[in-house]
């Protein structure tokens, strides 16, 4: 269940960025608007768009790096709505069938696998320097995330 929600989540995060960045064309020398995470879950197969605002990212790579995302978004759109239906019939009728949850699980492994081959794919847009710099940036916010993830399961619940 958790998972779903994460997923369902990653995906409404990630349709939102990329409709905030068709639709906002930024002016000349400026740097476009990026949004947070793309594209459906926190793990594996995940880019943080916070985190690659920082590499100082040409016009050019931004064009290529919103184009794999359009291309992630348009070849895994019947998956996603399938997915999306199904979880619909479990919300109103409590339950998958096992065939049903089978599916999902069909689903959510490809999903998993373009995600992989979408990070890749921008990732190799990069250049060495700048995926050294995304990987230590992305250590670091991973250390951020547990050290928060502590502070938060050692608070005393009201």
């Amino acid at each position: 269940m958790r998972r779903a929600i994460g997923i369902t989540l990653g995906l409404l995060v990630f349709f939102a960025s990329v409709a905030m960045a068709q639709q906002t064309t930024p002016p000349s020398g400026a740097q476009p608007r990026w949004g947070k995470m793309v594209p459906h879950r926190m793990g594996g197969g995940v880019i943080d768009m916070r985190l690659l605002r920082q590499l100082n990212l040409t016009e050019q790579q931004h064009q290529q790096i919103r184009t794999i995302m359009q291309n992630y978004a348009a070849s895994t759109k019947p998956q996603r709505d399938e997915l999306r239906q199904l979880f619909e019939q479990r919300r109103t009728n409590g339950s998958l069938t096992a065939d049903q949850q089978a599916r999902v699980e069909q689903l959510r492994a490809a999903l998993d696998a373009s995600a992989q081959q979408m990070r890749a794919d921008i990732l190799n847009v990069l250049t060495p320097e700048q995926r050294t710099q995304f990987e230590q940036l992305e250590q670091q916010a991973k250390a951020k995330r547990e050290e928060w993830r502590k502070k938060r399961s050692n608070a005393p619940s009201n």
